[in-house]
């Protein structure tokens, strides 16, 4: 067979499924034949953003078998259960989406797939990690993660100004903020969180030490008691202004760092060093986002970074101290998401992903 189904992204807020040829995968790719697919707010945000000036396959999270593998690829083989993160929706590489029955994938972005989870858990879980990981730990001076029977722990970089053994999550309900949360206490690190009062237990079980609640200014009172404004790192997974200020409020008065998962300048405060991610740079790959202005070009260092932390994210979900998020596998397989994406549009899911399997 030579040819696919794909979910094609030609308008704006239009998509269709279209017949088109299985790629062939480059000599950094993997071949993947997709087992199953999860949702992410990107692919509504680029689906509604613009007419692309070519039409995309969207999808970023998905889950498969390897089918073929490319002349430089030695860590995986034709077989092996996998999963991974490809930036789907993309005019300057229109077939590198995950919303088809076979994606061709950077090797540096596959993950293998333990027995013991299932093809629709592990769809939720590759953008997550990998975007999860780049906060923490291209960005801030914090030991990598270690679990039992791991004895290669990374130390962070002196400082004694300010906590330097504590993280502000905003968002931490989120799937990133979630795997967020277990990646920092992995790393020994205390972790204050803001989430909704009904992200309380998956914060808890993720190991959050301190919680409190978005939209309760005595909960955001009280952070601020508590914290005494001696944080010297935040990652802030919902990126608007008042989530912002509040990452703000909480940092250490010698300055800090503030992680933005958005492309927006949301602090003006020269104390305060601000990192836009865009975790589509670790794939080395151009992208462009038409309807945001945003263009990334190819990252040698990222995808560096990725590479190194995909072996890190391989150990962590083959012992179990990666917990996945709640999903809610739907039918319809690629002609059902264009519903899922409209209700995360909506904003009618809260604290699980969208799952779809792909036949």
């Amino acid at each position: 067979m030579s040819t696919q189904l794909a979910l094609y992204h030609h308008d704006c807020g239009v998509a269709e499924v279209r017949e088109c040829r299985i790629p062939e995968p480059t000599d950094d790719e993997v071949l993947v034949k997709v087992a199953a697919v999860a949702l992410n707010p990107i692919d509504w945000k680029i689906l509604h953003g613009s007419k692309p000036s070519l039409p995309a396959i969207l999808g970023c999270d998905f889950a498969g078998t390897v089918a073929s593998v490319g002349n430089g690829v030695t860590k995986t083989k034709v077989g092996e259960r996998v999963i991974g993160f490809v930036a789907g929706g993309n005019p300057l590489r229109p077939t590198d989406g995950a919303f088809a029955q076979y994606v061709a994938a950077p090797a540096h972005m596959i993950l293998h797939l333990p027995q013991h989870m299932s093809f629709e858990d592990g769809a939720s879980l590759p953008s997550p990690l990998f975007v999860g990981g780049f906060c923490l730990y291209k960005h801030l001076p914090i030991p990598y993660p270690s679990y039992p029977g791991d004895a290669n722990i990374k130390q962070p970089v002196a400082n004694d100004e300010g906590d330097r053994t504590a993280v502000l999550i905003y968002g931490g309900g989120t799937a990133t903020g979630s795997i967020q949360i277990q990646l920092a206490k992995l790393s020994g690190l205390s972790v204050y969180t803001v989430c909704s009062r009904d992200s309380f237990e998956l914060v808890k079980r993720c190991g959050a030490d301190y919680i409190f609640y978005h939209d309760e200014p005595a909960s955001l009172t009280h952070l601020r008691g508590v914290t005494q404004g001696k944080i010297k790192a935040s990652v802030d997974c919902i990126s608007s202004e008042y989530s912002a200020a509040i990452c703000a409020a909480n940092m250490d008065i010698s300055g800090g760092k503030y992680i933005s998962l958005t492309a927006a300048d949301r602090i003006n405060d020269p104390r305060i060093t601000v990192v836009k991610i865009f975790g589509f740079t670790m794939m080395n790959r151009e992208f462009i986002f038409e309807s945001k202005g945003i263009r990334a070009d190819i990252n040698h260092d990222n995808a560096n970074f990725a590479a190194f932390f995909s072996q890190i994210a391989e150990r962590l979900i083959a012992v179990g101290a990666i917990e996945h998020g709640a999903v809610e596998v739907r039918p319809g397989g690629l002609d059902g998401i264009l519903s899922g994406l409209e209700d995360l549009k909506a904003g009618t899911v809260h604290r699980k992903r969208l799952v779809y399997l792909i036949e």
